[in-house]
């Protein structure tokens, strides 16, 4: 699903050459709270899928390791 024009709010990171966002739990849009979205080619953003335990564990260990180098 396409977010037109729009600029999600949320921990923004790269996967697999891919500009990625984690949608904050309390992210304006309730419809995006907890999604995992990547910027389209066109540079809108797009809905991947809800976040997981096994994602948000995955990021929250990069981002302890990102601060703590």
């Amino acid at each position: 699903m396409p977010i037109a024009n729009y600029d999600p709010k949320g921990l923004r990171f790269e996967a697999n050459g891919k500009e990625m966002m984690y949608c904050y739990p309390d992210c304006e849009r309730e419809s995006l709270r907890g999604w995992l979205c990547y910027k389209h080619p066109d540079g809108q953003w797009v809905t991947l899928r809800k976040a997981t335990d096994a994602d948000l564990i995955a990021i929250n260990a990069a981002v302890v390791a990102a601060h703590h180098a």
